[in-house]
């Protein structure tokens, strides 16, 4: 019984001291916060805003107003989706997920898939973005479905062992699947 006591004594001086801990540090992040608004407000007009919609400082955890633990929650980390190509639509799932959780901006995803992708997605990357051939988030979402997902993949080959004469037909297709390799599609 007297051990029973004394551990709930432990426990009673933890969450104090936990208390005390997190009131400190949101009388820090105040402090920290009205001296970069001052600093800021003197380089330009109109201060940064440094809370999340609704006012706070984090995104409220579920089922929590945001009130017992100072109106923010951390983030948990979340790993980010690799990719060689073998199974681009739930690849694009994921990262269209991740994107969302993060709340990237469509301008800085490019530079994040950089880092995602392995193999002959990383290759196919590289050499598009090298050569100034991809225009932006959606451009690339095209482009890499177009390459890597055999729903949006045409085989020209396919169809030009099918021909049974040269014509019209077999020159285009042949054409077709010369701008597809020089385009590395």
């Amino acid at each position: 019984m007297s051990q029973e006591a004394g551990r709930d004594d432990e426990v009673a001086a933890l969450k104090k001291s936990v208390n005390q801990m997190q009131q400190d540090l949101e009388q820090r992040f105040a402090r920290l916060e009205a001296l970069i608004l001052a600093s800021s407000s003197s380089h330009s007009d109109t201060p940064p805003d440094f809370s999340w919609p609704g006012g706070s400082r984090g995104p409220p955890l579920d089922g929590d107003s945001g009130t017992k633990n100072g109106g923010y929650a951390p983030r948990p980390k979340l790993e980010s989706p690799k990719c060689d190509g073998s199974d681009p639509l739930r690849w694009l799932y994921k990262v269209k997920e991740y994107f969302s959780f993060y709340a990237t901006p469509p301008e800085e995803r490019l530079r994040c898939v950089a880092l995602m992708l392995e193999g002959a997605a990383a290759d196919w990357f590289q050499w598009r973005s090298t050569n100034g051939l991809l225009n932006g988030w959606d451009d690339y979402v095209t482009k890499f479905r177009q390459r890597f997902d055999p729903l949006h993949y045409v085989d020209y080959f396919g169809q030009l062992a099918k021909v049974p004469s040269l014509d019209v037909e077999v020159w285009t297709l042949l054409l077709k699947c010369q701008l597809n390799t020089s385009l590395n599609i």
